[in-house]
């Protein structure tokens, strides 16, 4: 049966994240006694991509993916400047590898991942012009793998070895951390109904894939973020 590798350095990492979201959520609810707490949803079409640092192993092309789950901003000022953007979310990323390690041919992988992901991550506001706000955002986003499927193929010896679709990913880790940063605007549609914008990009930190060896390969994305908060 296969099996999902948790390497020991991504456990300390997940859980240094999970101290910093419970230091930071302590930190506002004692310096504000009672933080405003917004909650939103959002719908998410993204780009993703492998990168890996093998020179025999390349990026064969991007996927298309989408995120979607629940937003909640804590204020950590009384303006509402300043907030830790958290939440819950489900992302589905992927993208195409290129494996020429063998000399007879070569291994083609079309990767499908699905994550649930908890973003801490810190987000600054501007003061609002002409009806709009402007925002930045950025910080750290763990995640844990829930499906990891693919189709694989070998070039040019498909006659021989038959292609193997929606295959199980045995060899993906469980925990995959990325570095997010990005912007956009938001407008208020009505008094509780605010319309969120902007554009993200992720860059991959964790070897998504555990082949045994020390090969690295990471997964990145540009998504346009949309939300609707109440």
């Amino acid at each position: 049966m296969a099996m999902f590798v948790f390497p020991q350095s991504s456990k300390r990492f997940f859980g240094m994240m999970l101290a910093l979201l419970v230091f930071i959520l302590t930190a506002s609810q004692a310096t504000q006694g009672q933080s405003p707490v917004r909650i939103g949803l959002s719908a998410t079409p993204l780009v993703s991509w492998h990168r890996p640092d093998n020179a025999a192993i390349s990026n064969a092309g991007a996927r298309m993916g989408f995120q979607y789950g629940m937003l909640v901003d804590v204020a950590l000022n009384e303006s509402g400047r300043y907030a830790l953007a958290t939440g819950a979310l489900v992302t589905m990323a992927g993208g195409s590898l290129e494996d020429n390690t063998n000399l007879v041919f070569s291994v083609n992988d079309v990767n499908r991942l699905q994550y649930i992901e908890v973003p801490v991550m810190f987000r600054l506001t501007a003061t609002e012009l002409n009806y709009y706000r402007f925002y930045g955002v950025i910080g750290m986003v763990p995640g844990v793998n829930i499906r990891a499927r693919g189709d694989r193929s070998y070039d040019p010896v498909q006659i021989l070895i038959p292609a193997e679709v929606n295959r199980k990913i045995g060899n993906a880790n469980l925990l995959n951390v990325g570095l997010e940063v990005g912007g956009g605007v938001e407008y208020d549609l009505a008094e509780h109904l605010t319309l969120s914008a902007g554009l993200v990009y992720r860059n991959g930190f964790v070897n998504i894939y555990d082949d045994g060896d020390n090969d690295k390969i990471t997964l990145n994305h540009v998504a346009l973020n949309v939300a609707v908060f109440f």
